[in-house]
């Protein structure tokens, strides 16, 4: 993004110093509520990263749980077979 005096002299060259009085102080309003907005949406996304993060460790978590489910389901399994054996 151009610095500030790099956009000045362009209005400047475009509207002329009178232009660029007018224009310059409406352009420097939008440009820091743009960045209050972008600022904004950032910590939003390092909210969503976050609750992103949780979810992909509770899906490591339910996916160790469905693996214990079945580790204890062949456990359950092959005592009742020892079971029936005897």
């Amino acid at each position: 993004m151009p610095h500030e005096d790099e956009i000045e002299k362009a209005v400047k060259k475009h509207f002329g110093e009178a232009g660029s009085e007018r224009i310059m102080p409406e352009l420097r309003e939008k440009v820091e509520e743009q960045s209050s907005e972008v600022e904004e949406l950032r910590g939003e996304v390092r909210e969503l990263r976050k609750k992103v993060e949780k979810i992909d460790k509770l899906g490591e978590m339910l996916e160790s749980a469905g693996q214990l489910a079945i580790l204890k389901e062949m456990i359950r399994e092959a005592g009742e077979k020892v079971v029936e054996e005897d």
